[in-house]
C-alpha cells in the first residue's frame, strides 16, 4: 500500500480483493487500509461460491486432495492458506477459543488430516466456547 499511497486521494474509492489478516501485524486487512490510507472510501469484495479461491481450497482437501497439488494447479493466491495461521496466533494473543480456526490452521500446515480434524471437533465436550 505504501507505493499506491501517493496515488490515494481523498475520497477514492478503493475495493480490497483480500480480507482476514495481516501476518506481520495481525490487523484486520480493513484495518491496515485505514492506517495507512485513512482518506480513502474503502470496500472489501469477498464470496462464498464454491468458486471463490479459500472455499474451493477447502472442499477440495474434504475431497483428499494434496494441498501442494491444490496450489500448485492454481495461478491465484489462496490466501486463507497462510493467513489461517495468523488468525490461530491472534487469538492465542487474544486467549480466545476457536476450535475450528485452530483445526483449518493445522490442516494446512498439514499437522494433522481433515478426517482428524473432524473426528476431534465433533468429540469435543458439549458447552460454551470460552476464553
Amino acid at each position: 500500500m505504501q507505493a499506491f499511497k501517493p496515488y490515494a486521494t481523498a475520497g477514492l474509492p478503493i475495493l480490497l480483493c483480500a480480507k482476514g489478516i495481516e501476518l506481520g501485524s495481525l490487523c484486520l486487512m480493513t484495518d491496515v487500509l485505514e492506517q495507512e490510507l485513512p482518506d480513502v472510501i474503502a470496500g472489501v469484495l469477498t464470496c462464498s461460491s464454491e468458486t471463490s479461491r479459500n472455499m474451493s481450497c477447502g472442499l477440495a482437501l474434504g475431497k483428499g486432495e494434496q494441498l501442494e497439488a491444490i496450489l500448485a494447479a492454481r495461478s491465484a493466491v489462496t490466501e486463507g492458506v497462510s493467513r489461517a495461521p495468523a488468525i490461530r496466533a491472534l487469538s492465542q494473543k487474544l486467549g480466545i477459543t476457536m476450535p475450528i480456526c485452530e483445526a483449518v490452521a493445522d490442516i494446512v500446515e498439514q499437522k494433522v488430516d481433515v478426517e482428524t480434524v473432524i473426528t476431534q471437533l465433533m468429540n469435543r465436550p458439549l458447552g460454551w466456547e470460552t476464553t
